[in-house]
């Protein structure tokens, strides 16, 4: 008796998971590639985006601690009349750091306005620029 409700039962779930159900699997599975492809595609888009990120707050970092420390090294070399330039810093592989001094507004010879800009050596473009005052004492 027991045997035979263990057939009507196998069979009874035969004939109803199996109706109606042609290729569904096949479609359960496509769909499930599906998003499994986008979740992926978006993971990795956004993996990108912040590794470019990181590269370029990298970038603007370092092109500020050497503006920083070429306008302090400008600063502390003895005074030229503008207009002049300050001997450049040696920067990292990449940059490229200038120092022009410029006639500071007012006339007066003994003042002047210090700029110092960094660029990227590969792109030529101008990633910062600050400026200082300096005198001549």
């Amino acid at each position: 008796m027991r045997m035979r409700m263990r057939d009507d039962m196998k069979r009874w779930l035969q004939r109803h998971t199996l109706q109606g159900q042609r290729g569904g699997v096949l479609l359960e599975a496509l769909i499930a590639v599906t998003l499994l492809s986008s979740v992926l595609t978006m993971a990795v888009q956004s993996s990108a985006t912040g590794s470019r990120a990181v590269s370029t707050v990298h970038e603007l970092n370092t092109a500020q601690n050497i503006a920083r420390s070429q306008l302090e090294y400008a600063l502390n070399e003895a005074y030229c009349a503008p207009p002049c330039s300050y001997t450049s810093i040696a920067v990292p592989t990449g940059f490229s750091v200038t120092a022009e001094a410029e006639v500071f507004p007012g006339g007066d010879a003994n003042i002047e306005y210090v700029q110092v800009t960094v660029s990227s050596a590969v792109t030529a473009e101008e990633l910062i620029q600050i400026q200082g005052v300096k005198a001549n004492r």
